[in-house]
């Protein structure tokens, strides 16, 4: 899971409009906005929602995505399986390439040749240079750098071939020198397509709240408000505005929300002492003993930074949800309705983009929200119902808090008598109108046919079916 959130932080840091991961995390590409293949070998992750999507197709060990720009194929290919199974794969995938103007065949392909890199020539990759050959594809490996790396042995088998027409549009291929917690190294390929609808990092500013309440707190305390003129009032905004205000440009882009400076400190670390190891393996000085404890550091290392970005995605989590609490139609319930809205889409069979938008990943390490009781009009003074007015439902004194946090279990189900409890209470709710034209806003119905093909607890759904609004 670890290996996941690393190489969205590289998405992040090269600003990448997709994400191919061979041989993916289960649990991680379960979620919504992921694509995989029938075996999960192979995951596709669009974090660019403007790229233009014609059609899906899934077999086993690959995906084919026909792009507005070229024909993707995302490959895996065991080193296990027999070289006759190896050939039919091959001949498959490439069939289909051929008859394309413009491909581009991409994975862990598991052959060897001295055309992309290796030392020698295999098998497979005879087989695998031959159809190149006879296809007339380019291989845009550069064969510097290793694509796997595992202790001293290192290789070069995650491949990229494309089209005549397609290579001239690839401007760079390389193999990032970034810590992957995996033995394979992130690889980026940048072209010369189109896919943004929107200008870049190095086109916009954003503001930074907690600078922005900092500025406007020190500032008008050190001038005398009441007595300020409109002009001077005026000047005085624009000054903190341009205070806050941060371009993101290619050194700043903004990181993934649970991010922090002591995740990227213990990346440095293992990269360091990875490029240790690799230095040593090359000049062979070292004793078998010595060999092993740098290993051994290495490999503490990266289970340090393992348990750093587990700590701060559980704490983020905790802060949505503290936030959440405090104003509910924060980023908690931003989250909350575009995971539904995703979940939705990608059970629809619609190949627009929006089926594959991205699914936050802060919801694997999510915590149980307490759910504030409601209350009863019969318990409260005027004064009290005045103040519980902006977060009631209707003419009603029903909380909206709690219908989001208890719609909010839907995006992970841990089934429990209060799990339960809270549903047959928002089932109760439910004899109000306004509750039901709140729910129906809240595509509730939606909601609730993507809860019910997801989970087969019967008593869920058979609340949620009754919490319809008729």
């Amino acid at each position: 899971m670890a290996a996941h959130d690393v190489a969205f932080a590289a998405a992040e840091e090269t600003d990448a409009d997709l994400i191919v991961v061979g041989e993916p995390n289960r649990k991680a590409v379960s979620k919504s906005g992921w694509i995989i293949d029938s075996n999960t070998d192979v995951a596709v992750y669009f974090r660019n929602r403007s790229v233009e999507v014609k059609s899906i197709r899934r077999i086993a060990g690959c995906i084919n995505i026909e792009l507005k720009q070229c024909s993707l194929y995302c490959c895996y290919i065991s080193p296990n399986i027999p070289m006759s199974r190896y050939m039919e794969y091959i001949d498959a995938v490439f069939d289909q390439a051929r008859n394309s103007s413009k491909a581009i065949v991409m994975g862990d392909l598991n052959s060897k040749s001295v055309e992309w890199g290796s030392s020698y020539t295999d098998r497979r990759g005879i087989y695998l240079t031959e159809h190149i050959a006879a296809s007339n594809l380019v291989i845009l490996n550069q064969g510097d750098t290793p694509t796997f790396v595992r202790g001293e042995y290192q290789s070069h088998i995650d491949i990229t071939i494309a089209t005549q027409s397609t290579a001239s549009e690839v401007i760079d291929w390389k193999v990032l020198n970034t810590e992957t917690l995996s033995d394979h190294r992130h690889i980026l390929i940048e072209t010369t397509w189109k896919t943004r609808c929107k200008p870049k990092y190095g086109q916009k500013s954003i503001i930074y709240q907690s600078i922005l309440k900092e500025e406007i707190r020190t500032s008008f305390a050190t001038e005398n408000t009441p007595s300020m003129l409109f002009d001077e009032y005026i000047e005085t905004v624009r000054k903190i505005n341009k205070k806050c205000q941060v371009r993101r440009d290619a050194d700043q882009r903004l990181r993934l929300y649970w991010w922090n400076s002591d995740i990227e400190q213990k990346r440095k670390e293992c990269l360091k002492m990875r490029r240790q190891i690799t230095r040593e393996a090359k000049r062979r000085r070292l004793s078998d003993q010595d060999r092993e404890g740098i290993n051994k550091t290495y490999r503490e290392l990266k289970q340090q930074l393992r348990n750093l970005i587990r700590r701060a995605k559980i704490k983020a989590w905790k802060d949505l949800c503290d936030e959440l609490e405090a104003d509910i139609w924060g980023d908690g319930y931003k989250i909350a309705m575009k995971s539904y809205q995703m979940e939705t889409k990608s059970n629809s069979n619609n190949t627009n983009i929006s089926e594959h938008s991205i699914s936050l990943e802060d919801q694997e390490d999510n915590t149980s929200v307490g759910i504030p009781n409601n209350i009863n009009a019969s318990d409260i003074d005027n004064e009290t119902c005045s103040k519980l007015k902006g977060d009631a439902i209707g003419d009603t004194l029903y909380s909206e808090s709690f219908v989001l946090k208890t719609l909010i279990q839907f995006s992970d189900l841990k089934w429990s008598q209060q799990v339960e409890e809270d549903l047959c209470f928002l089932w109760d709710m439910t004899i109000e109108k306004d509750v039901c034209k709140y729910l129906f806003n809240m595509s509730y119905p939606s909601l609730a046919c993507s809860a019910i093909i997801k989970y087969k607890e019967s008593r869920f759904r058979e609340i949620v079916i009754g919490i319809l609004p008729t």
